[in-house]
């Protein structure tokens, strides 16, 4: 007897922690309806017509948890150069960027031409956010910035964002079951947030829909035109890679303090490996990368204004450095 009621009151406790985990449940989805509904009408109120919400919002029931678990699980700390050169400057990375220099020219030629910018950098750039059409992401993107809009970081950037995303739906010609992207929002090939995606997307291909998830020509000239807005310089350098032949004031490292080569040169700066710096009219800055030669010196890189306008691109100066990196290797074919 005392065993049948020690399994009766194990069972009505294992029926109250599940009744306990469906109220729980039960709330924060309604409480997650409720957030919805007050997007929607936000939504309304930019002029966002019911059925685009509906297409985008309909299979929305609770917040994404694998989106939540990426978002409070980054990664800490700062990669090294080292560390980041191994990570993203792969061999495989490289040969990628000069096989698809080579098989996309036709695509590139036009997209380059119209926006001025240098075809390798669109390969770098187009390698890098989304390894060459290969790694896109495939979170809905509705469903990756409604949770982020919900109980992210950064709600307020998301929401906003989310309603950008309505906005493409309402505008392009889109469904939104092809919106995918990374769990942070980022979309297509390019990984534009939808705010860079309603100023930057171009039509490259002529069919009317800029289309970054699936045409070649839309993803590049979307990219070039992004380069562009921000002051591009065809054919100008990016920057070179240097080696500081003595100690210089903290003061004279970083983007903010340029000098010109002759200046840098006086100041006991080479090229790689105690190579002449290049001859070359721009004014760069140096950016130092905390690695040392075998002779013992430190080595960074001379970087002029292209490498600024990559920093728009993403604002990390070692995204930038691969960029830079990738398209050099881009055009040796």
């Amino acid at each position: 007897m005392l065993n049948r009621r020690l399994m009766l009151a194990g069972s009505l406790a294992a029926l109250g922690t599940r009744a306990h985990a469906t109220n729980v449940t039960g709330r924060a989805s309604t409480a997650y309806q409720a957030f919805l509904d007050n997007v929607r009408n936000a939504a309304r109120a930019d002029g966002i017509g019911d059925v685009v919400i509906d297409d985008a919002f309909s299979s929305l029931k609770t917040p994404n948890r694998d989106v939540i678990a990426r978002d409070h699980h980054q990664p800490e700390g700062t990669l090294t150069w080292h560390a980041y050169q191994k990570l993203v400057l792969t061999k495989d990375t490289f040969e990628q960027a000069r096989i698809n220099m080579s098989t996309q020219r036709d695509v590139l030629k036009p997209v380059s031409d119209k926006y001025d910018v240098d075809p390798e950098v669109i390969i770098a750039i187009w390698g890098l956010e989304s390894s060459f059409r290969r790694k896109m992401g495939k979170f809905n993107i509705f469903d990756a910035l409604a949770t982020l809009a919900y109980e992210g970081r950064r709600r307020h950037f998301f929401r906003t964002e989310l309603i950008q995303a309505l906005h493409i739906l309402d505008r392009k010609g889109l469904r939104a079951a092809d919106m995918t992207g990374s769990y942070a929002g980022a979309m297509g090939q390019p990984q534009f947030m939808p705010s860079a995606y309603l100023r930057f997307a171009a039509d490259g291909d002529g069919d009317g829909v800029p289309d970054i998830w699936h045409s070649r020509a839309d993803v590049f000239a979307s990219i070039a035109n992004f380069l562009h807005h921000y002051g591009w310089q065809r054919g100008q350098r990016w920057g070179c890679e240097v080696t500081m032949t003595k100690p210089l004031p903290v003061g004279q490292l970083g983007r903010r303090h340029r000098a010109t080569h002759q200046q840098w040169s006086q100041a006991g700066v080479t090229g790689a490996h105690g190579a002449a710096l290049p001859a070359d009219s721009q004014i760069g800055a140096i950016i130092p990368t905390g690695e040392v030669t075998v002779s013992g010196f430190p080595s960074g890189f001379l970087v002029y204004n292209n490498f600024m306008t990559l920093r728009h691109y993403n604002p990390a100066d070692f995204y930038a450095l691969a960029v830079g990196l990738i398209a050099d290797e881009a055009s040796r074919t």
